[in-house]
């Protein structure tokens, strides 16, 4: 039991230091955020770190590489932080294209929390644009398809959880496919709030 205690204790000393340690996030491309590590870089209250990116793609679509995808940072007080992932997703008939962003993220310790996940600009042919978001607290989705009969979207989800957990693993997955015609997607944002409550 004391040593599920220290355990416990030291891992969120460990958290704690990683947070004030970090220097604050500023706009690059994810290549520069994966070149951060472990230590990542901070949002006001919020950390982010340890990114990795994958990338694959089909009938000659174009596969995107970690440098020519934008990582934009923001803060809203008192304890939310967002990203913004840019990029130039685009297919067209019979092509495939997907990403994945994984990366951790380290706020405070609070009583509930609220994920946020939006959909940027995108353009659907006879196809599909979605953005998934993977966390150890629970998954979103967003998306804009057409198909023969008709389009629709979901370009915004949320996801609340209680308690808030201190750290998050996520895991976002950008995926385009077309059957004919063209579909892009700009970007997405997420945004983490460990204190939705406070404001």
């Amino acid at each position: 039991m004391k040593r599920t205690l220290f355990s416990l204790v030291g891992f969120v000393a460990s958290i704690s230091l990683v947070t004030a340690a970090a220097p604050p996030c500023v706009p690059g491309t994810l290549a520069t955020y994966i070149a951060l590590g472990s230590g990542g870089c901070s949002i006001g209250p919020v950390t982010v770190a340890d990114f990795a990116y994958s990338a694959k793609a089909s009938a000659g679509a174009q596969q995107i590489p970690a440098d020519r995808v934008q990582v934009s940072p923001s803060i809203a007080i008192p304890a939310a932080a967002s990203l913004t992932f840019s990029a130039n997703w685009q297919v067209t008939s019979d092509q495939t294209q997907d990403s994945f962003i994984k990366y951790t993220v380290v706020g405070a310790a609070t009583a509930s929390g609220e994920l946020t996940l939006q959909l940027g600009t995108y353009q659907v042919g006879f196809g599909t644009a979605v953005v998934k978001e993977n966390t150890n607290v629970g998954n979103l989705r967003v998306f804009a398809t057409c198909g023969e009969v008709a389009c629709k979207s979901k370009t915004t989800d949320k996801l609340q959880f209680s308690p808030a957990a201190v750290g998050l693993q996520v895991v976002d997955h950008v995926k385009l496919s077309a059957i004919l015609g063209p579909t892009s997607l700009s970007g997405f944002s997420v945004k983490f709030d460990f204190c939705p409550a406070c404001v």
